[in-house]
């Protein structure tokens, strides 16, 4: 098990609980795991994700992590994740990205995140991304705060989102200037 390279795990049902923290024992986590899928509840993020310095791709479904679960701080600083993806992954309405965190991180989708109502990317974070997807975020009519400060944003693709959040990105709206560096927006 110690030279997994891609670890899948699914619940059975949509109210069964991930119990992961077993992999915390010897002899620890995957040391060479680069690409996790995690498919059910989570109380929390497992301790050892930290420890997956090789870890490339992530996706997250499901996990429907509170407020409470400092969800992000446990994957901010992997030094190799290029591709997160969050999928009913939390309740909270707000997400943060802090500054000087996710460093290569290229491609982020974030869908199915009904509470969320604001996501703020502070000066500095996720500082290479390319694409970002965001998907049936019902709740979320604004832009991200600070999406501006994301200068290799090339694509930012949205499916099923509000109108109000759509509005924002029309030619002539006055929140258009933050993503006109981006060269590829889609609405689907």
């Amino acid at each position: 098990m110690q030279d997994l390279s891609t670890l899948d795990v699914q619940s059975t049902s949509e109210d069964e609980y991930l119990d992961l923290d077993h992999m915390n024992s010897p002899p620890g986590p995957p040391r060479y795991l680069q690409h996790l899928s995690l498919t059910g509840r989570l109380e929390s993020l497992p301790q050892w994700i930290p420890q997956l310095h090789s870890l490339a791709r992530i996706a997250l479904k499901r996990s429907k992590l509170n407020v409470d679960a400092n969800s992000l701080e446990a994957l901010q600083d992997l030094p190799n994740l290029v591709e997160l993806e969050l999928v009913d992954y939390y309740t909270g309405d707000l997400m943060k990205f802090k500054a000087k965190k996710f460093k290569k991180l290229k491609a982020l989708r974030m869908e199915k995140l009904d509470q969320l109502a604001f996501v703020v990317v502070e000066d500095g974070a996720i500082p290479e991304l390319k694409k970002l997807t965001l998907s049936r975020c019902q709740n979320l009519k604004l832009l991200p705060f600070g999406i501006s400060s994301l200068v290799f944003l090339e694509e930012l693709l949205l499916y099923d989102m509000p109108e109000e959040f759509i509005a924002k990105l029309q030619k002539d709206s006055e929140d258009r200037y933050l993503v006109e560096n981006v060269r590829v927006i889609q609405s689907f």
